[in-house]
């Protein structure tokens, strides 16, 4: 069996989507036995707790710190997204 779709015109060649669909399915299925069994030990499960938790935290901390970074950058991407505009107005009507 061909695992692999023909590629279409410009496009470069990947992996048949049933094959991905049933590569994923097996993995899938093989993670949550072992979540299953590790889930059944109490300091697993504290473990795991606290490991969401302190990646949890850590997400929390780096969006506040790198939000006003990003709003400043879409600030200035609109002001440039707004002089462009106001160019090619300028430009078409000569």
């Amino acid at each position: 069996m061909n695992n692999t779709q023909t590629p279409q015109h410009g496009q470069k060649p990947g992996v048949h989507p049933v094959v991905a669909g049933v590569a994923g399915a097996i993995v899938g299925a093989g993670v949550a036995v072992a979540a299953n069994k590790a889930m059944k030990n109490e300091k697993t499960r504290k473990k795991i707790k606290q490991v969401v938790s302190k990646v949890k935290q850590q997400a929390a901390d780096y969006i506040a710190q790198n939000e006003p970074k990003v709003e400043r950058k879409l600030e200035e991407t609109k002001n440039q997204l707004r002089n462009t505009v106001e160019d090619v107005k300028e430009k078409t009507k000569e």
